[in-house]
């Protein structure tokens, strides 16, 4: 793991996030089609990756 600008080691990438989560079958599916539990979930990688991008 590196360490960021920041000085907290890790790296917080949303696939490496969605990895950890288990979510990585989700990040492909429209956000439509998600449940509510998903879409939180999701919601919360996006928050703990250090560059979260939408698509």
């Amino acid at each position: 793991m590196t360490e960021n600008s920041q000085g907290k080691s890790g790296n917080w990438t949303l696939g490496n996030v969605a990895e950890l989560l288990r979510l990585t079958s989700l990040l492909d599916e429209s956000i439509l089609k998600l449940s509510n539990g998903e879409t939180r979930r999701l919601t919360l990688a996006l928050g703990f990756s250090a560059n979260p991008k939408f698509t």
